[in-house]
């Protein structure tokens, strides 16, 4: 059975109701041979959404969603991210919304924004003009 860092005092594991279910070793490995570094050129958009896909492979009868995807989430962290996930303190994120939320607060850029606001401007005033 998978028990990492379940007894740590910080990170997403901490608040973990059901610590006993177990992940198999094949989606853990799914999860990590697509690690988030926290590097400017990753997307976190694009993590978050491989990673929901992954996470909808496995169903744990008894085992909530956000259970299962905020046990395998940390494993998909490396270097800064990852730095990240394990500075969390105990309680501060109880469901996926909140981790995914928290995650994108960190790792999604105010350049990034800006550039995805001008893109969506661009692509109305595109539309605009076929009308």
């Amino acid at each position: 059975m998978l028990q990492t860092a379940i007894n740590r005092d910080k990170g997403l594991f901490h608040h973990l109701q059901n610590h006993n279910f177990e992940i198999k070793l094949g989606m853990i490995n799914l999860v990590q041979n697509k690690m988030f570094h926290g590097l400017p050129s990753e997307d976190p958009i694009d993590h978050l959404d491989e990673f929901d896909r992954l996470c909808d492979l496995t169903k744990i009868n008894g085992v909530s969603e956000d259970a299962i995807k905020l046990r395998l989430f940390p494993m998909s962290l490396a270097d800064k991210a990852h730095q990240w996930e394990k500075s969390l303190p105990h309680g501060t994120i109880t469901t996926w919304d909140e981790c995914k939320k928290a995650f994108l607060a960190k790792f999604f850029s105010t350049g990034r924004t800006a550039k995805l606001r001008s893109e969506i401007s661009a692509s109305y005033r595109g539309t605009m003009r076929l009308f």
